[in-house]
């Protein structure tokens, strides 16, 4: 009969080297104060695009600045930020966890590929700009 080991201790060096990580981006996170929002959207979309490589993710530089354009668009227009609406619809797991809160596989999100597609494409937006007078 083999005897039962106590529980060790959290080993001390993991603790050190996550105390040591927590205080690198302390320091990073004093020294963004001292740059510009500029600056910071593009650190921020660098850093982003980097998170999404290492998730097997493909997003393009740029996507940080683009979202908060449009989010900004969004409020200056007195309309809802849709564009959390939609992350967090299908980001978010359904009560009973089986799917997203927003179904991928179904519609309306065939729909709602189509028509963001359609206004995305600089040709058809002037097209569509030409069609209601802008």
């Amino acid at each position: 009969m083999q005897r039962a080991h106590p529980p060790t201790a959290p080993d001390e060096s993991l603790l050190n080297e996550s105390a040591m990580q927590l205080e690198k981006v302390d320091m990073v996170m004093e020294q963004l104060k001292y740059i510009s929002n500029e600056q910071k959207a593009t650190l921020l979309g660098d850093l982003f695009v980097d998170v999404c490589r290492g998730q097997g993710v493909s997003v393009k530089k740029g996507f940080i600045e683009l979202s908060l354009t449009s989010m900004k668009r969004l409020k200056e227009g007195g309309r809802r930020n849709i564009v959390y609406d939609l992350v967090r619809g299908v980001g978010t797991t359904s009560k009973d966890g089986s799917r997203p809160s927003f179904p991928v596989d179904r519609m309306p999100m065939g729909l709602l590929e189509y028509v963001t597609k359609f206004f995305a494409e600089e040709s058809t937006s002037k097209v569509w700009q030409k069609l209601i007078c802008i």
